[in-house]
C-alpha cells in the first residue's frame, strides 16, 4: 500500500526573493499532483477477474451513463486513465485519446469512436457472457459431384442478440449467414441456420461451421463428407414464351419484347439478346457469382430497343441454367419501316449546334412543332449518349423547348441522337456538337483599344486620336474603346480609360444614354490632344501622391 505524504512550506527565509518562492511552491505543487496520480494508478490499474461489463451501444463524446463509467474503468486497467472524465462521469477528449490507445493496443482502426469492432473486442475482454454452444449440425454426408446437399446447425447462448453462423466447405468457398431468430432476454435458447452446398469434384471434404455471438466469441463443429465420381444431370432450360413470330416496328419507336423460360432443375437463369442489327450487339442478364446457390431467378425477361435504319433482322434469344454452359435459343423477325411522313410533328433545331467553349456555361436548346394536341414531350437519347458534363434541364416538362445545359472540360466534337415523343407521335434526330478550346485572353477586353491584351495610358491616346478624328477605330477595337457603353466613341472614355490605367477607377460604369454621342471631327466638344495627356499626367501624379502617404 502506498502511503502519500506532503507538506506546504508555511513559511521561507527572507533571503529568498519573491521568485525564488514562487519557484518552490510550483515544484511542492508538481510532486502533489505525481502523488495523486500514483495513487490512482494503483487504485484503478491491472485487470480483475471479478470485473465483467457487455457493451450494448456505441460510445462518443457527449455520451454519459453507466456504459461511459464501466468503459473509463477498462481504459484504466489497460493503460489508459481518463482520470478527469472519470470525474464526472461524460465521455470526454480525454476519453476520447485513452480509446485511441486501446485501439492502437489490438489493431483497431484508431478513430476514438467506440464502435461495433470495439465494442465486440471490449467484450472479449470483459464481457459477462458465455461461449455459445453448438448443440447439433445435421446434414448428408456422402453426395455425388454436384449433388446439392442441405445441413442444418443448431446452437445456444446465454448473451443477448443474434448469433452469426459461417462455414467453409472444405473446396475454398465461404460464405456466412444469420440465424433468422434473434434473442430479447438473457436466457439460453436455440438458434439454428440451414447451409446448401454440392461440390464440383469428388472427394472427401471436412466442412466446418462456426457460431458467433455478437461479443465475438465462437464455437465450432464439422462432419466428414464423401463425394462421389458421379455427376447428377443437369436438364437443358427451355423457352416457352416468346414475341410475335413477325414483328413489324417503325425506325426509332422503342418497343419492349419479353421471353419466359423453365427449368426442369430449377436453376437460375441468364438472358442474352441479339438484336440483329450491330455486329456482335447484344444485351442481357448474366448468372449471379454465387452460381451454386440455385433460386430460381430470373424466369422472366424483357428487355427495349429501337431500330434507326430501315430492313429485316433476326432476333436470337440465348437463355442459360447458370451451370454446365447449357442453352437453348428462339428465333423471330423485325420488320422496321420508315417512320410516316404524314405527320408534321418535328424536331426544328438545326443538326448542328451553336459551339460550345471550355469552362464556359453552355445551353442548347431543342424545339418540336406539329405538337397540335400540346402532348407532354418525353426527350430520351437512342442509340448514343450525350456529351461528358452535359445533362438535361427540365427534360419531360419542357413542351416545345427542352434544353440541355453542361460546362464542359475538354475540348472534341460530339454526335448524339434524340428522340422526342407526344402521345402517338415521336421524332428522331441527331445533333453535333463542337466544343472549342478556352482562350487564355479575350479580343474583346473592354478598354484595349490598341488589342495587345492589356489595359495602359497607350489605350487612351489611342481613343484621343480616335476623338480628335486623327486615327479612327474600326471593328473590335473601336468596341473596345467605348467602354461606358454609351454608344459613341467620346472624351468621355478616353477618361475613363486613363483614370483605369492609373489606378483611379477598378472598373468602367455604364452610362448608356447618358451621354450624347459627338462626331470625332467635333472640335467643340472634345478637347485636344495636349490637354487630354495634361488630364493623365493629372491623374499620375494623383497616383504619385497617394503612393507617398504610403510610405
Amino acid at each position: 500500500m502506498l502511503v502519500a505524504s506532503f507538506s506546504l512550506t508555511s513559511s521561507v527565509s527572507a533571503n529568498h526573493t519573491t521568485e525564488h518562492i514562487i519557484q518552490q511552491l510550483q515544484a511542492q505543487i508538481q510532486a502533489l499532483l505525481q502523488q495523486i496520480q500514483n495513487l490512482q494508478t494503483q487504485g484503478g490499474g491491472g485487470s480483475s477477474t471479478s470485473f465483467c461489463h457487455t457493451f450494448a451501444t456505441n460510445l462518443s463524446i457527449g455520451s454519459s451513463g453507466s456504459e461511459v463509467r464501466a468503459l473509463i474503468s477498462i481504459l484504466t486497467r489497460e493503460g489508459f486513465p481518463a482520470n478527469e472524465d472519470a470525474e464526472v462521469g461524460i465521455f470526454g477528449e480525454q476519453t476520447a485519446t485513452a480509446v485511441v490507445g486501446f485501439q492502437a493496443k489490438y489493431g483497431i482502426l484508431q478513430t476514438g469512436y467506440v464502435g461495433p469492432i470495439t465494442r465486440a473486442k471490449l467484450n472479449q475482454l470483459y464481457g459477462c457472457s458465455s461461449t455459445p454452444v453448438i448443440s447439433g449440425v445435421s446434414g448428408p454426408q456422402s453426395l455425388n459431384v454436384n449433388q446439392q446437399g442441405t445441413w442444418s446447425v443448431t446452437a445456444s447462448d446465454s448473451s443477448t442478440g443474434t448469433l452469426r453462423y459461417s462455414v467453409v466447405w472444405g473446396d475454398e468457398y465461404q460464405y456466412q449467414k444469420s440465424s433468422s431468430q434473434g434473442l430479447s432476454v438473457p436466457i439460453a435458447s436455440q438458434q439454428s441456420a440451414i447451409f446448401t452446398h454440392s461440390y464440383s469434384q469428388a472427394g472427401t471434404y471436412t466442412p466446418v461451421f462456426t457460431a458467433t455471438n455478437s461479443n465475438a466469441q465462437s464455437a465450432q463443429t464439422s462432419l466428414s463428407v464423401n463425394v462421389g465420381d458421379t455427376a447428377s444431370v443437369n436438364n437443358v432450360p427451355y423457352i416457352i414464351r416468346r414475341p410475335d413470330t413477325t414483328k413489324t416496328v417503325k425506325t426509332g419507336e422503342i418497343v419492349s419484347f419479353s421471353w419466359t423460360a423453365i427449368d426442369p432443375d430449377n436453376d437460375d437463369l441468364s438472358w442474352a439478346v441479339d438484336w440483329g442489327e450491330y455486329k456482335g450487339g447484344s444485351t442481357g442478364i448474366a448468372c449471379s457469382i454465387y452460381a451454386t446457390q440455385q433460386n430460381r431467378a430470373n424466369r422472366s425477361f424483357s428487355a427495349d430497343h429501337a431500330y434507326t435504319s430501315v430492313g429485316n433482322y433476326t432476333v436470337t434469344a440465348y437463355v442459360s441454367d447458370c451451370r454446365s454452359g447449357t442453352n437453348s435459343q428462339a428465333h423471330f423477325n423485325v420488320h422496321v419501316e420508315e417512320i410516316s411522313t404524314t405527320s408534321n410533328f418535328t424536331i426544328i433545331t438545326p443538326s448542328m449546334l451553336p459551339n460550345a467553349k471550355v469552362g464556359t456555361n453552355y445551353s442548347a436548346f431543342f424545339g418540336t412543332s406539329g405538337n397540335t394536341n400540346n402532348d407532354t414531350e418525353f426527350w430520351t437519347v437512342v442509340n448514343s449518349s450525350l456529351p461528358p458534363e452535359m445533362f438535361w434541364y427540365n427534360q419531360t416538362s419542357c413542351n416545345g423547348a427542352c434544353s440541355l445545359l453542361g460546362t464542359f472540360k475538354s475540348s472534341g466534337t460530339y454526335t448524339f441522337t434524340l428522340k422526342v415523343t407526344a402521345g402517338s407521335q415521336n421524332a428522331t434526330k441527331q445533333f453535333t456538337l463542337t466544343v472549342d478550346p478556352a482562350i487564355s485572353i479575350p479580343s474583346s477586353l473592354l478598354g484595349d483599344a490598341n488589342m495587345n491584351g492589356v489595359i495602359t495610358i497607350g489605350d487612351a491616346l489611342v481613343v484621343q486620336l480616335h476623338v480628335d478624328g486623327t486615327t479612327l477605330l474600326t471593328g473590335q477595337a473601336l468596341i473596345n474603346a467605348d467602354v461606358n457603353r454609351s454608344g459613341a466613341v467620346t472624351a468621355r472614355d478616353v477618361t475613363l480609360i486613363a483614370n483605369y490605367a492609373g489606378g483611379l477607377i477598378k472598373e468602367f460604369p455604364f452610362e448608356k444614354d447618358l451621354l450624347t454621342y459627338s462626331s470625332p471631327t467635333s472640335k467643340s466638344t472634345t478637347p485636344n490632344l495636349a490637354s487630354t495627356i495634361q488630364a493623365m499626367m493629372q491623374s499620375l501624379r494623383s497616383i504619385s501622391t497617394q503612393l507617398d502617404s504610403l510610405k
